[in-house]
């Protein structure tokens, strides 16, 4: 009879919980688009929510003491206020369609085209990268309301989010369980290039 050794298993559980998680983070329960149509083929008509994003997130300075994402996510608890420094992306799409999250990974994770200098055409969702160091490597970006949770609405594009995007995130830690690793912003800084 073969044993599962429980720290494998405590591994496993929290691996799962992260992908979950980094899929799922934002998501208030209400739906953000629907209308399902059966009389035209079946096709869904999306309803787009306007983002109302508040005055200060964006700064016009970079912070100075901001340290690579890493370096922070080692050794932050919940409720820690932290300033790390990142690059959008994580998976092919790391903004969420229906709430102000998106996914960032420490700066040193190289992207493929960095690592093989192809034309991979998203380079930002580090597909070269071994799972286990990537899962180490990211952290879910949330802009939240008065009452905690996520703006409605994407907030990619906004002041230049984009994949490949290198940010500075001013905020508090929500989460720090392992892999699973939230911020919510307080601040983001867009830096050039």
């Amino acid at each position: 009879m073969n044993h599962i050794n429980p720290s494998s298993l405590r591994n496993v559980l929290a691996m799962l919980f992260a992908i979950c998680a980094v899929t799922l983070i934002g998501c208030s329960g209400e739906e953000v688009a629907s209308n399902d149509d059966s009389t035209n083929g079946g096709n869904k008509e999306v309803t787009t929510v306007a983002l109302s994003v508040p005055p200060t997130l964006f700064l016009a300075a970079a912070p100075a003491e901001a340290r690579p994402l890493i370096e922070v996510k080692e050794g932050a608890a919940v409720g820690d206020d932290v300033v790390f420094e990142a690059r959008i992306g994580g998976k092919v799409e790391p903004f969420t369609e229906s709430a102000a999250t998106f996914l960032v990974a420490d700066p040193a994770i190289l992207t493929c085209t960095e690592r093989h200098g192809d034309g991979c055409p998203t380079p930002w969702d580090y597909c070269c990268e071994p799972k286990d160091n990537l899962l180490r490597n990211l952290a879910t970006v949330q802009i939240v309301d008065a009452d905690g949770r996520p703006l409605r609405g994407s907030i990619k594009g906004v002041s230049g989010l984009d994949p490949m995007a290198r940010v500075i995130v001013v905020g508090t830690v929500e989460q720090a369980d392992g892999p699973v690793f939230v911020v919510n912003a307080e601040g983001l800084y867009v830096k050039e290039g």
